[in-house]
């Protein structure tokens, strides 16, 4: 998913106004606004670099490593970026991530750079925060996003549907006004579940409701520090792992709250591992510690690889069978929403509460 360094690259889009034949800058170039935006913030990439430098490695096996620079790494354009029907683009996603982000990198720099361990409450938060975002802000993640939303709206269109939605709303005390209500089913209505969108204001709404369930259960796990002396690790497009028991692939990424293990190499030379079990732990980086993080790294990214320009990812995974798509769920296989988590359904409803109040 690399995208514009000094050529076009994969994602990019070009932007502004041809005037005279030369082109002009867009109103976002303009204001300075984050029109470019990173699916994995710099900041996590930037501890697998040489600098500002990494090698993007394809996961299908295909082709050579590519340089490319931290500041073109994971971006898509306008990825965060709602416009609504007039064309107003609303850009402050990025500056509420940013929040997360900076907290983020503070901590990953107290446990690694200044070696405090275990965590405090602070540190905790911010990780896992940061963990929960950047678990559900990623394409595909959007795309899984879609297919939720059309079962979802499916169940919601059936006769009696909404009635029960609001009853078990209530329930939580999440009480509709008349222009919610009333938005609420026009767009369950006209919503043509074939089309298979979630739009970007949407995708924003899940980000936010899936954080606030998911966090406290982030918390609530055990916290192990595994660290590497001279076994290096790696990171991708996708770079929070989920393994299930025994370490064995997860090949839906769902479940941060039930998957066995959640692992995220938070740099180069260190990783977190959380179990489900509580309890803080340490342990040295062996050999068969990097090929697993690394392997649940590889399980678990969309497209690509990011390694430091040093390192031979040949050498870093063990031998492996052909990786097999992860498949979306049938239709059949969903629960009923009245068995859905709350801040799923929020998610997805809550684009219409904010709307019915514009």
């Amino acid at each position: 998913m690399a995208a514009r360094g000094r050529a076009l690259g994969e994602g990019d889009e070009l932007d502004g106004d041809r005037i005279d034949g030369r082109r002009a800058p867009s109103e976002a170039r303009k204001q300075n606004l984050p029109s470019r935006n990173h699916t994995v913030n710099k900041a996590h990439l930037a501890r697998f670099a040489r600098g500002s430098l990494l090698h993007r490695v394809p996961i299908d096996g295909i082709g050579k490593p590519i340089p490319l620079s931290v500041d073109d790494a994971a971006v898509r354009k306008f990825f965060y970026v709602p416009e609504d029907p007039e064309g107003n683009r609303d850009f402050a996603f990025e500056g509420w991530a940013s929040k997360f982000e900076g907290a983020a990198t503070a901590a990953v720099r107290s446990i690694v750079d200044d070696g405090v361990w275990p965590p405090g409450s602070e540190t905790r938060m911010a990780l896992a925060e940061w963990i929960a975002l950047q678990n559900v802000r990623t394409p595909t993640r959007r795309a899984y996003s879609a297919k939720i939303a059309a079962v979802l709206i499916g169940q919601f269109q059936q006769e009696g549907a909404l009635d029960r939605l609001e009853a078990k709303l209530a329930a939580v005390g999440w009480e509709f006004s008349n222009a919610e209500r009333e938005l609420l089913r026009e767009e369950v209505e006209s919503y043509d579940a074939t089309a298979g969108q979630v739009s970007t204001g949407m995708h924003l709404d899940i980000i936010k409701a899936s954080m606030a369930g998911v966090v406290p259960s982030l918390l609530a796990r055990g916290w192990v520090l595994v660290r590497f002396d001279r076994h290096s690790l790696c990171t991708s497009d996708n770079p929070i792992g989920m393994a299930g028991e025994d370490f064995s692939p997860s090949w839906l990424p769902l479940g941060l709250t039930d998957t066995a293990y959640v692992t995220v190499a938070i740099d180069r030379y260190a990783a977190l591992v959380l179990p489900l079990a509580p309890g803080d732990g340490q342990l040295d980086g062996e050999y068969a510690y990097a090929n697993a993080i690394n392997l649940a790294t590889l399980w678990n990214a969309d497209e690509v690889l990011f390694a430091h320009p040093d390192d031979d990812l040949a050498t870093m995974l063990p031998p492996i069978p052909p990786r097999r798509p992860r498949p979306f769920p049938a239709e059949a296989e969903f629960l009923d929403f009245s068995e859905w988590p709350v801040d799923t359904l929020l998610g997805f409803i809550g684009s219409a509460r904010k709307r019915a109040h514009q």
